[in-house]
């Protein structure tokens, strides 16, 4: 076992040396290519341009550990279990067309659609050279549910393109995303020695070496990013090293690994999209609110912040360890605590981070919730109203009825209202208030045979300060509104239309018309 761990010293060093030397080199040819990010919003933590292409010394110090393992083991290299095949040839080339177009995207900018074609296509070449898991369960040594390589590969597409981007919104803070991908990667190589005893961890551990070596120049004050190259290609191999560390020999994997070990971006993410769904603003438009910038925003510095994310989510990553390893008798009870963690973090810090769509968001849905019986009732009310009002042989008739209908959905009053006719500046039944509680007043008016000088409003009043008044107001004449206008057309008096005076003292009459 020394020597094993001894072994993995090797890619270590070698990584974190390469990332740590070559650092400097792509800082210094950012800022003579000018590929600098420059502060131009709130969103930016830093006051002064910094090179955005650390991606590029974090890739090669990756790539030059592999390709030097590769000469030493002899070739062809493969640093996973036999059981896997070529699936190492296919992560590193889908590893190499996200690391371009990321490239092309810090240099000279990508539209967001064909970004996201781009992960598409990478992620299905690694399911095109065999990765694709078909069996899922909880922990080892239980009952486990086999999916089939179809659907498998469906879900390890979009876990990768996830992920991918995931790793890419996190990347807003110096120091946030290389510091969970350490921790991502420390999850990998403790799963992997467990899990499957042929499947070597010299992957994950190279990924820490280079990150720890970049890391140097990346923590606040940030001397350089790693930019859409370095998140996305990182997003990109821990989405796939995950699933291969959290798999055993039979093939079995385990969903809770990946899932507690990249918590945070996870996390993140469904925060972002969930905020701009309810905004109505597209995925694609970035903003100053995800986690990182929040805390930032009460106070909290930016070393601080990383630091508080780390420490919370690590736990939560160390958390997912625990649950899959633990002795059975102790993993139920891990398990739900293990779960109940998130759901309160998340909770509770949604509201401590201010995130005020949400709270409307859950005040509204409480809100349907407990008047979605009473709006039914009221539609219910109206429509069976409207019937009534179609069959109805006199204004009189009609008016009792809407004098019903109003104290059936609680409206102060509905009138009707014809051409020539005096109008009140308080419904008939309150003719006298204090003017703070002078009700609402909704009218619905048409023309009678299409003559702008002959018209009926329907005049609702509701009851002042009630919120959910004006929505009563408008589902009631929505129902009622076009049942009046099809029976006053259809029962006119010939010779009415020409005559205001005359329609004016039937209506005030309330005789009936035949």
């Amino acid at each position: 076992m020394a020597g094993f761990l001894l072994s993995l010293l090797v890619p270590f060093g070698a990584a974190l040396f390469l990332a740590y030397g070559l650092t400097p080199l792509v800082i210094r040819g950012a800022h003579r290519a000018g590929v600098l990010d420059v502060p131009t919003d709130e969103r930016r933590a830093h006051s002064v341009p910094i090179p955005r292409l650390g991606g590029i010394a974090v890739t090669i110090a990756i790539g030059l550990t592999w390709l030097g393992m590769s000469v030493q083991l002899g070739s062809p290299w493969n640093p996973l279990a036999p059981n896997y095949g070529t699936a190492f040839l296919g992560i590193t080339l889908g590893a190499g067309i996200v690391f371009v177009a990321g490239l092309f995207d810090d240099v000279r900018g990508l539209a967001p659609r064909l970004k996201l074609t781009v992960q598409i296509c990478a992620a299905l070449v690694v399911v095109a050279y065999g990765l694709a898991p078909s069996a899922v369960a909880f922990i080892p040594n239980t009952a486990s549910w086999h999916a089939g390589e179809v659907i498998g590969a469906g879900v390890l597409v979009f876990w990768i393109v996830g992920v991918t981007n995931a790793f890419n919104l996190i990347d807003g803070l110096d120091g946030l995303a290389s510091s969970f991908a350490l921790v991502a990667a420390g999850v990998m190589v403790c799963s992997s020695m467990v899990l499957q005893a042929g499947l070597s961890p010299i992957l994950p551990t190279t990924l820490a070496g280079a990150l720890l070596g970049f890391l140097r120049y990346n923590w606040s004050p940030a001397r350089i990013f790693l930019g859409d190259a370095g998140s996305m290609t990182l997003g990109f191999l821990f989405a796939v090293l995950t699933v291969i560390s959290a798999t055993d020999a039979t093939g079995v994997t385990y969903p809770i690994i990946p899932l507690f070990a990249l918590a945070f971006p996870i996390t993140d993410t469904l925060v972002a999209m969930a905020r701009r769904w309810i905004r109505g603003v597209p995925f694609s438009v970035a903003d100053g609110r995800h986690i990182h910038h929040q805390l930032r925003s009460l106070g909290i510095g930016t070393a601080q912040t990383v630091k508080l994310l780390l420490g919370l989510f690590s736990s939560l990553a160390a958390t997912g360890l625990v649950v899959v390893f633990a002795p059975p008798r102790f993993t139920f009870a891990i398990l739900v605590g293990g779960a109940l963690i998130p759901v309160v973090m998340v909770l509770y810090g949604l509201r401590w981070l201010r995130y005020d769509e949400f709270s409307e968001f859950g005040a509204s849905m409480v809100s349907a919730w407990r008047h979605a019986l009473r709006v039914v009732q009221i539609k219910i009310d109206a429509n069976e109203a409207a019937k009534r009002i179609e069959r109805a042989s006199s204004l009189n008739e009609i008016k009792e009825i809407l004098g019903a209908l109003a104290s059936q959905v609680g409206l102060v009053d509905i009138e009707l209202i014809g051409p020539g006719q005096r109008e009140k500046s308080t419904p008939p039944s309150q003719q006298i208030a204090p003017l703070n509680a002078l009700p609402l007043r909704l009218d619905y008016t048409f023309a009678v045979h299409h003559s702008p000088t002959h018209r009926i409003t329907i005049r609702l009043w509701g009851r002042p300060h009630h919120s959910s008044e004006p929505h009563k107001m408008e589902r009631v004449v929505a129902r009622i509104g076009s049942a009046i206008e099809t029976w006053y057309l259809g029962h006119i008096r010939p010779g009415l239309q020409d005559s205001g005076a005359s329609e004016s003292r039937a209506i005030g009459e309330g005789s009936g018309i035949d």
